[in-house]
Order: structure tokens, then C-alpha cells, then sequence
């Protein structure tokens, strides 16, 4: 199964927590399907970007991305999503 994502801006942007501290998501744009097929429009989705070795959070560059199979598994007959890691899609 692959869900595939779009990037359309390196823009970062800084939330707070509730209990104090920050965190930054990027916004990304889910390619998802209902009961008739793939809907017409991608939906907004905010991913959280990788960071360097030193904890700064790196933008994905701009393209298309899919779901990293890691990031997803079954336990006990339930689909579940970890937290999300986009890897490129290879060119055709």
C-alpha cells in the first residue's frame, strides 16, 4: 500500500505545546481516496521534517513524496500509522 504526498513549500512553521516548549511542522498535501477512487483534490496534512544531528529541523524539498513503509504496521488486526517519514518517489 502507498499513500503518496506533496510538498509544495521548505516553508517551516513553529508551534508551541501546551505544556510549554515548540515544535515545528511543514505542510504537506495527502493524494487520498474515498469508496469511488482517488478524491480530486489532495488534503492538507501537516508531517513533521527530519532534523540534523544537532536537533534543527530540515525542510523536505519541494516534489512528491510516499509514506515510508516503516512508518506503518499491524497489531492485532489494526492498521497503525506511526509517526510519518517521507521518502522521494522514484522517477518513471
Amino acid at each position: 500500500m502507498q499513500f503518496e504526498v506533496s510538498i509544495e513549500s521548505t516553508d517551516l512553521e513553529t508551534r508551541e505545546k501546551k505544556a510549554g516548549g515548540s515544535y515545528v511542522v511543514q505542510t504537506a498535501y495527502a493524494h487520498t481516496f474515498d469508496r469511488n477512487g482517488p478524491k480530486r483534490y489532495p488534503e492538507e496534512i501537516r508531517v513533521f521534517p527530519k532534523k540534523d544531528p544537532q536537533g534543527k529541523p530540515l525542510a523536505y524539498p519541494m516534489g512528491d513524496y510516499k509514506i515510508a513503509e516503516r512508518c506503518m504496521r499491524v497489531n492485532n488486526g489494526f492498521l497503525e500509522l506511526g509517526f510519518i517519514e517521507l521518502e522521494p518517489l522514484s522517477k518513471k
